[in-house]
């Protein structure tokens, strides 16, 4: 074999392994975060969160905050698949996206860590659990700022800490002023 011949077969292979490897990185993050997914769901699963008090269940919102949050964050969560670029919302994350980053990442970084976030949005939570677990799911793991130096997660929490009440008593303003921590929680 000539040396061209052979610098060729063996830049033919880099390439080929270079296409591949992060198809192959990222089909083994799938099947990782789908073996987590039973016991990360679990809390948030329908019928688990109506036994759970301490977990703010979809159903525990009223209509109008459904509708809401849902117009803020999501609109077209219960039509897409886990992922829609088309709707503004908070920076063109769905909530789906954003309880996969919570859910699955410890230390999420962006560039990767977003395609990863997308593909188990898509691909692992999507085809697995329902639209109104995903949402319980969001409601209690969403990061909502800090209050006297401390993180607040879960709309139930953010209710409690930032106006004193749960979250069916919150007034609409007061419930629009917490959707409105999602975006810019440190604000």
């Amino acid at each position: 074999m000539s040396k061209a011949r052979a610098t060729l077969k063996i830049t033919g292979v880099t390439l080929l392994a270079a296409i591949l490897a992060p198809g192959i990185y990222e089909g083994i993050k799938l099947r990782q975060a789908h073996g987590k997914l039973d016991s990360v769901f679990a809390p948030y699963r329908t019928a688990e969160a109506k036994t759970n008090p301490e977990v703010l269940a979809w159903a525990d919102l009223t209509p109008r905050q459904q509708e809401m949050l849902l117009q803020i964050e999501d609109p077209g969560f219960f039509d897409h698949k886990g992922v829609d670029i088309t709707t503004k919302g908070a920076g063109l994350t769905s909530i789906t996206q954003a309880v996969a980053k919570k859910l699955f990442f410890d230390d999420f970084k962006p560039g990767f860590a977003k395609l990863e976030q997308t593909l188990i949005a898509r691909y692992v939570i999507t085809p697995n659990v329902d639209k109104k677990s995903q949402l319980t799911a969001f409601l209690n793991v969403v990061y909502l700022g800090n209050h006297q130096g401390e993180p607040v997660y879960g709309f139930g929490d953010g209710a409690q800490v930032y106006f004193g009440k749960s979250v069916p008593d919150l007034a609409d303003d007061e419930f629009m002023r917490l959707t409105g921590a999602l975006i810019a929680p440190k604000a």
